[in-house]
């Protein structure tokens, strides 16, 4: 069967090689289906490229740098170092005072803390639902509650970026981000493994290798990006990390930035499949 459906094409190759002026012309035709191929090979590498800078101009405004992160704790001036420093007091203090004054150094009593970086296609996709939740945040179904009453919160993001250089001419070999997992290991090991008791952990939503990777972050040379966490000190209940993602999924396997947006507030409010409460 092969043979016979094969027999036209071997008697054109044949008639090709045995015709001399065919061949420039095969190569001509060639060589302009290369050039005209080009043009939008470029164009759909140039619109990748753009997402991916559309993606980290939108986290950028939330940013908080990694520069001037130390290995010595007390000799860190990073805005990163800073911000996990006054989530474990607050997480660890038992005075309440110490507590209040860490939560109040912090953006916000509840945010979602996102570590991103460029090239990061799952990073792009979230970035449709953060904004699309910003933009419509406290209306319709993204009203912000705690422990199912609306509260006044408002939409606070903090971003990381992994992959943010060091100041030009600095001679250091070690990575911001590496430096920074190394002096705050705790903050990975303790949340991280906390994890393993959250309800969308147990629902079967989180990846458990993309979380051991980010228990780990300290000894390890990947991370996993996005990973985004909700912080929560609302109520002494509230305390600290509460939830974390490694992709955002659309409500109820839907697509789109809304559906995206929703299972961001899922999150937010312990709602859905981040609350073992059917009723949610």
């Amino acid at each position: 069967m092969w043979k016979k459906l094969a027999t036209p094409f071997v008697k054109i190759w044949d008639w090709i090689k045995e015709t001399a002026w065919i061949q420039p012309l095969l190569i001509v035709g060639i060589v302009f289906g290369i050039i005209f191929s080009i043009s939008p090979l470029v164009s759909w590498i140039q619109g990748m490229q753009n997402d991916t800078g559309e993606a980290m101009e939108y986290y950028n405004r939330f940013n908080v740098s990694l520069r001037g992160v130390s290995e010595d704790q007390e000799d860190d001036t990073s805005e990163a170092g800073k911000l996990v420093q006054n989530i474990m007091t607050a997480y660890n203090s038992a005075d309440e005072s110490e507590r209040n004054n860490a939560i109040s150094n912090l953006p916000a009593e509840r945010f979602f803390l996102a570590f991103v970086e460029e090239d990061c296609t799952a990073c792009e996709e979230a970035k449709g639902g953060f904004e699309y939740l910003e933009k419509n945040f406290g209306k319709g179904n993204f009203v912000s509650k705690t422990n199912g009453t609306s509260d006044n919160l408002d939409f606070n993001l903090v971003t990381i970026n992994v992959g943010e250089e060091r100041d030009s001419g600095d001679t250091e070999d070690k990575t911001l981000f590496s430096v920074f997992t190394g002096t705050y290991s705790f903050f990975f090991e303790t949340f991280g493994g906390n994890m393993f008791d959250s309800e969308y952990y147990i629902g079967d939503h989180v990846d458990e290798t993309s979380l051991e990777t980010f228990i780990s972050a300290s000894s390890s040379d990947t991370f996993p990006t996005p990973s985004i966490l909700l912080v929560d000190f609302t109520t002494p209940e509230n305390n600290g990390v509460r939830d974390i993602m490694f992709q955002v999924q659309g409500k109820d396997n839907r697509s789109g930035d809304g559906a995206k947006a929703l299972t961001l507030m899922d999150c937010w409010n312990k709602t859905g499949d981040f609350s073992l409460d059917e009723n949610d």
